[in-house]
C-alpha cells in the first residue's frame, strides 16, 4: 500500500486530553505527525467519524512549565478504544508550538529530522511574505 502521509507519526506514549462536546476524555498518544494523532481513549465513549472535538496535549512530564497544547481536530476514523484525528485550522503559532512538542518528545529526533527541516523552511518562508 502506497504511504499518503506528508509527515512521519511519532510514535509513543503521552497522556493528553480529549474534549468533545464539552466533556473532557483522558487519552494517550499512540502516535503524532504535523497533520494528526492516533488517540488511545481511556474510556469507551461514542465518537462518530466527522466529529470536530479538541485535542490537549499536556507539558507536564517535559517540565518547560509551558500550558498544554490544544489542537483543534476532525475525527477521521474509529475503532474500539482507539480514534484517529485530522488537526484542522492550524494556525503558524500553533503548528510552531506543535513542532516544538514533536522536537521535545521524540526520542528518535533523527527519525524526524527531514520534516521538521521542511516545516522550518516553510515557516521561515512564510515569515517573510507576511
Amino acid at each position: 500500500m502506497r504511504e499518503l502521509r506528508k509527515h512521519k507519526r511519532l510514535e509513543f506514549s503521552h497522556t493528553a486530553e480529549l474534549i468533545y462536546r464539552d466533556r473532557a476524555y483522558r487519552c494517550s498518544l499512540d502516535n503524532l505527525s504535523m497533520n494528526g494523532a492516533l488517540v488511545r481513549l481511556e474510556e469507551d465513549i461514542t465518537l462518530p467519524v466527522d466529529q470536530y472535538c479538541l485535542l490537549s496535549i499536556g507539558r507536564d512530564n517535559l517540565q518547560d512549565g509551558l500550558p498544554p497544547v490544544q489542537l483543534c481536530c476532525q475525527t477521521i476514523h474509529r475503532a474500539p478504544s482507539l480514534v484517529g484525528l485530522a488537526f484542522v485550522a492550524l494556525n503558524d503559532d500553533i503548528r510552531g508550538e506543535l513542532l516544538a512538542l514533536l522536537e521535545r518528545m521524540t526520542s528518535a529526533p533523527d527519525r524526524l529530522e527531514d520534516d521538521l527541516e521542511r516545516i522550518r523552511e516553510y515557516l521561515a518562508h512564510y515569515n517573510i511574505a507576511s
